[in-house]
């Protein structure tokens, strides 16, 4: 379903705003909310001091956003709902929705978006999990299906069933031979899921596959417990698990500690305007492809978490990590 643009007057204050989901690219920060509704957050230049204000609210569903998952070539950002509802709307001006499109009903209520690894611009793909209860209603069935990014169209099922792990809270892509989609629950698990690729044709029904032959779990569960977020590198490769004074950094495949940041006597843990002592409420990996991403001179690759708290602090950590050290 094509989408028509609606022109509107923008009150001098932007509307009420309860966020669900956030992304950003190099030039914009982009906010979901619980009507619905996405604001657009032109990024002013770094030499400048203008205060960050929306410009555009996108209106294309009816139900909270649940995922945003910005997409190169042409810049795009594709949006989901609690409804099973997938929307694209152009990211650069004139701001606009593309294109709409329900799931199946089978897969159903979309979390968590990651884009695919494309050799063409043209088609691109992106991996999409959802959930959905078992005709009991006590069982959760998840769902991984690989979806055009222009059309929304579903192409394939790379996973349907009860997932190794509690409902992921973190989604990320590994590339070589075989594409596999991490997923990280709140406990600090992981689960990887190879992206078996399939026929690009619609599909109506689930297809099933087991989860021990096509997904390994891999334990790296917090010791003292407490996750306040969790956060997963976009090549999969490193899960950072955010307490409430600290951020530890391991490894996905062999479910090694790398590292650790202390999070005491920073910005993040400070007292809010009410007394209120700040905790974390999330965190994320920048895109290495974005964001100045360099290889130190011992070959580690110097990443970027940025972690944000409920005092409305923010703090950006850069740190080379290699394959066994941080």
């Amino acid at each position: 379903m094509k989408c028509h643009s609606v022109a509107a007057l923008w009150s001098p204050s932007p509307p009420s705003h309860h966020v669900t989901a956030a992304a950003a690219t190099p030039s914009a920060l982009f906010t979901g909310a619980a009507d619905g509704t996405v604001l657009h957050w032109p990024l002013a230049p770094a030499s400048t001091t203008a205060s960050l204000r929306p410009s555009s609210l996108l209106c294309a569903h009816a139900a909270a956003i649940t995922s945003l998952c910005p997409l190169p070539s042409p810049v795009s950002l594709l949006a989901s709902c609690t409804a099973g509802v997938l929307s694209l709307f152009s990211a650069s001006a004139p701001l606009r929705c593309l294109r709409r499109r329900s799931l199946p009903p089978w897969a159903g209520v979309p979390s968590l978006v990651a884009p695919l690894p494309s050799s063409s611009s043209s088609s691109p793909r992106v991996a999409i999990l959802c959930h959905a209860s078992d005709d009991s209603g006590h069982r959760h069935v998840s769902a991984l299906v690989v979806v055009d990014a222009r059309t929304l169209a579903v192409l394939h099922t790379a996973f349907h069933g009860p997932l190794s792990v509690a409902p992921p809270r973190a989604i990320a892509v590994c590339g070589g031979d075989v594409v596999s989609v991490v997923l990280a629950d709140a406990q600090g698990r992981t689960q990887v899921v190879p992206v078996v690729g399939g026929a690009a044709v619609e599909v109506d029904s689930p297809r099933r596959l087991s989860a021990s032959s096509l997904s390994s779990v891999a334990s790296v569960e917090a010791a003292d417990g407490g996750l306040e977020a969790v956060a997963l590198s976009h090549d999969g490769k490193v899960l950072a698990l955010v307490l409430k004074e600290r951020c530890l950094l391991k490894c996905v495949a062999e479910g090694t500690v790398l590292g650790e940041l202390s999070l005491v006597h920073t910005s993040l843990c400070k007292d809010d305007k009410a007394g209120e002592k700040g905790c974390i409420t999330g965190g994320v990996f920048l895109n290495e492809g974005e964001y100045d991403a360099r290889v130190s001179d011992d070959g580690n690759v110097v990443r970027s978490l940025v972690l944000w708290s409920s005092n409305g602090a923010a703090v950006v950590y850069r740190f080379a990590v290699g394959s066994t050290s941080f």
